[in-house]
């Protein structure tokens, strides 16, 4: 028996068609996948972006407000009258109950003013006393001695070995800086 070759022409051409069809089918499958993929892939990075955004803005909000709130506190009456005489009763009760207030501080401090600082008042007893003159915390006593503000980085506590962000404020009494005040954020209950 011979094998049949397809001599009918409505055989062949259907048979073309067929193909035809299928890789274009084929081809229009894997077009629309790699579209989609694209589309979805792009939609996805522009909603990380605009939640990056927003994650910088809230940060940069929340951090101008600290900044605010520890100027607003080393320039009170009591916490540079506590400063200058080394009475320092009432200006950490005032910042204990802010910072009960908050719930997002593990403590807040006054320190000396200079290179190497002491803390002589806090809300938690156990930091009275400490010296924070560490690396991570240079800038923060640097720009506190030239009468500015400032924030450090995520670093661990000197004081409760936990992450924290330290805020901190000159306490100036005229042109004299007598003080630093200190504003412990709490990076746990923070994020």
């Amino acid at each position: 028996m011979a094998i049949q070759i397809f001599k009918s022409l409505k055989v062949v051409l259907a048979s073309i068609v067929v193909g035809i069809v299928t890789l274009l089918t084929i081809a229009l499958v894997a077009i629309s996948y790699n579209a989609s993929y694209s589309a979805v892939e792009k939609s996805y990075i522009n909603q990380l972006e605009n939640f990056n955004r927003d994650i910088a803005q809230q940060l940069a909000a929340f951090y101008g407000k600290q900044e605010k709130t520890a100027t607003f506190f080393s320039s009170t009456d009591v916490v540079i009258t506590g400063a200058a005489t080394k009475n320092y009763g009432a200006a950490i009760r005032m910042l204990k109950d802010y910072a009960d207030r908050q719930g997002m501080y593990q403590y807040m401090f006054i320190s000396t003013a200079g290179s190497d600082p002491v803390m002589v008042a806090a809300t938690l007893d156990k930091a009275v006393g400490t010296r924070w003159a560490k690396e991570e915390y240079r800038k923060n006593i640097q720009h506190a001695l030239e009468g500015r503000t400032a924030i450090s980085p995520p670093v661990k506590s000197m004081v409760t070995n936990l992450p924290i962000i330290l805020v901190t404020a000159p306490i100036k009494a005229g042109n004299e800086t007598v003080g630093i005040l200190g504003m412990v954020v709490d990076v746990g209950n923070f994020s």
